[in-house]
């Protein structure tokens, strides 16, 4: 199969949970596939330098992706414009990408809509516990897998 993405964007809150999860999951499954494409992950709060929540970086590794060493960057204009597709979590997401940057909303998918059946959010589990943790990286997961095998091209 040939992939149709080269540069893939993966937004969230903070970039301190699910989209630095997402990240390292999905070039970890991309790169199981031999598809090629640059993941980066960032967050509309504009937090900067923070590290993973120490309750991902122990579920990444369970996934086998290492997360230790991400540290969290807020939303770019410019990046955003040069990604070919962006998977958003949930509606604050998308209804920050609408004010911020509204010529791009032709590439924003909620990856909750990949799943069966299909979510029009994945929660934020931060500070909340563990079982809603491991819910949500499942959910991810699951989503990431669906959102790839929807993705490639026919050969």
């Amino acid at each position: 199969m040939s992939w149709k993405y080269s540069r893939i964007a993966v937004l969230c809150s903070g970039n301190i949970c699910r989209s630095p999860l997402a990240e390292h999951l999905l070039r970890k499954k991309l790169a199981e596939q031999e598809l090629n494409a640059q993941v980066i992950s960032m967050g509309t709060l504009g937090l900067q330098g923070r590290s993973a929540d120490p309750q991902i970086v122990r579920i990444a590794k369970e996934y086998g992706c290492d997360v230790s060493r991400h540290r969290s960057q807020g939303v770019s204009r410019a990046i955003l414009e040069a990604t070919d597709v962006i998977l958003i979590m949930d509606g604050v997401q998308e209804r920050m990408l609408r004010q911020y940057a509204p010529q791009i909303m032709n590439k924003v998918q909620r990856l909750g809509v990949f799943l069966e059946p299909p979510q029009d959010e994945i929660d934020d589990p931060v500070g909340l516990d563990a079982a809603t943790f491991r819910r949500v990286a499942s959910e991810i997961d699951a989503a990431l897998d669906a959102w790839i095998s929807s993705s490639k091209l026919p050969q």
